[in-house]
């Protein structure tokens, strides 16, 4: 797969879809070092960027939540808001989403049961989807009963004003400077190795079949379909 022919936006809707799984052992992240180097060109470095955004999103994710941590670790109420900002964040991935709103679901189902039960009518009757995907232009994703967008909004925030009281500015630049600079120079140096790209191919793969499937559903009309490609 030729990263530097994706696009930004092909990139992140592959990220919103795929499942975050675990992360890429410590040892393949960042001991191998025979395998950092500078990229030969700019498109070789925008290609490599992109395939190990994808490959290690984890890692990148933990590695964003630690640089953050060590910033803020002294403030409770900064470590609040920044589990908040994070956890919304990563509800931009389907999987991710789905879980986390069934998750919420139980816990109210166990505290209130009436609720709960509402709350699965009411996210129904606006033809919502809570694991099931449609494919084409369908029904949005409900995390309670808010569309994942406003969720997400909402908890970035509720989550960035209770860090901007409870943290100075120049704090709170120093983390985002460390939390997206670390992956960015990992990403630039880590040299796509062949598991990253046998990866790679077989998310190509994914994808192909995932188009095959909407055009199917396409011809045969809506239907809701088990994503088992992700």
């Amino acid at each position: 797969m030729d990263w530097n022919n994706v696009t930004v936006t092909e990139l992140a809707e592959g990220l919103k879809e795929v499942e975050l799984g675990r992360p890429r052992p410590l040892t393949e992240f960042c001991f191998q070092l025979k395998n950092f180097g500078l990229p030969r060109s700019l498109d070789k470095w925008s290609g490599r960027v992109k395939n190990n955004v994808y490959y290690y999103r984890v890692n990148y994710v933990l590695l964003y939540v630690v640089a953050q941590l060590v910033v803020v670790v002294h403030r409770p109420a900064a470590l609040v808001a920044l589990a908040a900002v994070c956890v919304s964040l990563m509800c931009l991935n389907d999987p991710f989403a789905t879980g986390f709103n069934d998750a919420l679901l139980k816990v109210m189902k166990r505290l209130h049961s009436r609720t709960a039960t509402r709350l699965r009518a009411l996210v129904a009757n606006n033809d919502s989807t809570l694991g099931l995907r449609r494919r084409g232009p369908g029904p949005r994703l409900f995390i309670l009963w808010l569309p994942r967008t406003v969720f997400v909004l909402l908890g970035v925030l509720i989550g960035l004003l209770l860090m901007w009281r409870s943290a100075p500015a120049r704090t709170l630049g120093y983390g985002l400077a460390l939390g997206l600079g670390l992956p960015l120079l990992h990403a630039s140096f880590r040299s796509p190795n062949l598991k990253a790209r046998l990866t790679s191919a077989r998310e190509e793969f994914r994808a192909v079949w995932r188009g095959y499937q909407a055009a199917a559903g396409q011809v045969g009309g809506p239907s809701m379909v088990n994503d088992y490609t992700q």
